[in-house]
């Protein structure tokens, strides 16, 4: 088994990869207690809890260009998840803290005719600007939220503000660009007309080379075809499997949202037309059993529940929802009810949304019990790096509840708790590499529990 350097990425040498080596539980400590002789160290990480090097100079150079002194930014990919984090931060800090929120959009100048190729992709990012003693609080909805930009968004629209492409948004709107038509079907090889590229510097020509090249990226004119196909490819696993599911799965039922790092993204059924028609009488959506992290960053007024008991009894007193959320399997590992929520759902009239990213609609079936389903591409999904396709352990709790150890605990969420995420290696090694490991472990302990 390859040893891999304290902050070195895995695969190695790979910009965006988002799985990082911390290899003892020593150095996972000095992470987060931010000690220097391992956050110098960390080349990428994953992006809920390390902020992207190409992030951290998109975010410091709009500080240079539009914010004041001493003050950080923080990067999402669209205004609404912005000022949804406006909102978190003012319901969480001090007046004086909050008081010195900023939000700045950068939009695509139309009026450049360079941009013209661009325009289909409609590039935008929006920073919530504070003071240092306000970082934190922003940091906590990035982190528990997982809406934060990409760090391959990040570099592009980094390269446009360089290049002059995008502007402060002053709030005028302009038409938005026809949606191309999807490509279907026999056309999945067909190559649309390439765009023309702006020139770049050697360096960054080298570095698109080597993405295009090892299919981590692909040249912006190709962006339909590949949305399409990765919808194509999604129905075709399903439907191959006929067994997962009595509703036909088709590429138009798949939706696909730009977030790194946290669902919801990937494929969903038809949405309960009843639901859809209710949405504005609707009282409050609920969650069902949610991970510590939604616990956090419940923005939306969500009613959270941990007790299928307790549901039941608020909808039998006449209290309605219009839709439950649930993890499938939870994170860390526990499962709800899914054939007694999908019970209640059909009596009393709600939809249920179902998370499955831990498992994957691979390994587990949940379409039979669910309206709509969420996965993570990041976890499912190869291009090298992009998805965590080899097995990884990390101590999920110490990662991403450190500071809140006691409050997790109450939860059931231990802090010594380790995950472990199997791979596609053989099984063979896999068993043997984890042989070895507790060997170790049981040698270390002199045999003690």
């Amino acid at each position: 088994m390859p040893a891999f350097d304290i902050g070195e990425s895995i695969p190695p040498h790979t910009a965006h990869a988002v799985s990082v080596s911390l290899p003892t539980w020593k150095s996972n400590i000095g992470y987060e207690e931010g000690e220097e002789w391992v956050v110098s160290r960390m080349a990428s990480g994953y992006p809920r809890f390390f902020i992207h090097k190409s992030i951290q100079a998109f975010a410091a150079d709009i500080v240079a260009r539009f914010g004041t002194p001493g003050s950080k930014a923080f990067l999402f990919p669209t205004r609404q998840i912005a000022a949804r984090g406006v909102c978190f931060v003012k319901g969480r800090a001090p007046p004086e803290i909050a008081a010195s929120l900023d939000t700045i959009s950068l939009v695509l100048d139309k009026t450049n005719p360079a941009t013209e190729s661009l325009k289909p992709l409609c590039p935008e990012i929006h920073a919530i600007l504070i003071s240092q003693d306000g970082f934190s609080f922003v940091k906590q909805y990035w982190q528990h939220t997982g809406d934060g930009v990409s760090s391959r968004r990040a570099e592009f629209c980094h390269s446009l503000l360089k290049d002059g492409l995008l502007r402060l948004d002053d709030g005028i709107s302009t038409p938005l660009p026809a949606s191309p038509k999807p490509h279907k079907g026999p056309k999945r090889y067909e190559r649309p007309p390439r765009a023309r590229r702006q020139r770049r510097p050697d360096i960054q020509e080298s570095s698109r080379f080597l993405e295009e090249r090892f299919g981590r990226n692909l040249d912006v004119s190709f962006v339909q075809p590949a949305k399409s196909a990765i919808k194509r490819r999604i129905a075709g696993a399903l439907h191959s499997n006929s067994e997962l599911t009595t509703t036909p799965a088709r590429p138009r039922d798949g939706h696909q949202h730009p977030r790194r790092g946290q669902p919801p993204r990937g494929r969903h059924l038809p949405f309960p037309q009843r639901h859809v028609r209710h949405l504005q009488h609707a009282p409050r959506p609920l969650a069902a059993r949610p991970s510590a992290s939604s616990l956090k960053a419940s923005t939306s007024g969500a009613r959270l529940f941990l007790d299928l008991d307790a549901l039941e009894a608020r909808l039998q007193s006449g209290e309605r929802f219009l839709a439950l959320f649930c993890e499938f399997p939870n994170n860390p590992l526990t499962c709800p009810d899914l054939p007694r929520i999908r019970a209640l759902a059909d009596r009393f009239d709600f939809a249920v949304v179902v998370d499955e990213t831990i498992g994957t609609f691979a390994n587990v079936n949940v379409l039979p019990y669910a309206d709509v389903v969420v996965s993570s591409l990041t976890k499912i999904f190869s291009g090298d790096a992009n998805a965590i396709c080899f097995t990884l352990t990390s101590p999920y709790v110490l990662l991403a509840h450190y500071g809140e150890l006691e409050w997790a605990e109450q939860f059931g969420v231990e802090r010594d708790l380790v995950r472990i995420s199997v791979g596609l290696e053989e099984t063979e090694h896999i068993v043997n590499v984890f042989k070895a490991a507790l060997k170790v472990a049981e040698e270390s302990t002199g045999g003690r529990e």
